[in-house]
């Protein structure tokens, strides 16, 4: 498997702070947007919304799966991470 970010793991009480800060957010943002637009809006806003509390946020990052002549490409919505992207 690849990415564009490296991983490092975090302790169980860390990261139950930041799910509980993202999590903050969506509903935040859910509640003001309201149910029913477009993906994309929810997704550039929670990632506006996580940047601008000091949480980096990045959109649409691929991911690499690979076993044996099969490799395929996904593509994961938001990540937050303090991590800086492995270019």
């Amino acid at each position: 498997m690849t990415s564009p970010l490296s991983s490092n793991p975090i302790s169980q009480k860390d990261f139950a702070r930041l799910d509980y800060a993202v999590m903050r957010h969506a509903f935040e943002s859910q509640n003001q947007l309201g149910r029913l637009g477009e993906e994309m809006i929810y997704q550039n806003d929670l990632a506006a919304r996580l940047q601008a509390a000091g949480l980096p946020a990045r959109k649409e990052v691929p991911v690499v799966v690979t076993h044996r002549d099969f490799a395929k490409t996904y593509w994961l919505d938001l990540v937050v991470s303090r991590e800086t992207p492995v270019l």
